[in-house]
């Protein structure tokens, strides 16, 4: 695996409060964990071509933003590892 570029994220306490304690428990590193969650949340968006957004994140209200068939056809094009 090939890691490039380094993105910062805030996380409400009790989130990092969790992170930290899976991390704990299973030794792995908080890095690994939230790239894991991130890939797969990534491969869901890509399979359903939906992206349900909850009330609780910021924005208007909740939303699902659906991906066209071109988009999914041009993101079915690229590695894996992008």
């Amino acid at each position: 695996m090939s890691l490039n570029a380094a993105v910062a994220v805030r996380f409400e306490t009790d989130t990092a409060t969790r992170l930290e304690a899976v991390s704990r428990r299973f030794r792995m590193p908080s890095a690994v964990l939230i790239r894991m969650a991130v890939d797969k949340f990534l491969d869901e968006v890509e399979k359903s071509g939906k992206l349900e957004v909850p009330a609780a994140y910021p924005g208007p209200k909740p939303v699902i933003v659906e991906l066209n068939e071109r988009a999914r056809k041009r993101r079915a094009l690229l590695p894996k590892n992008i």
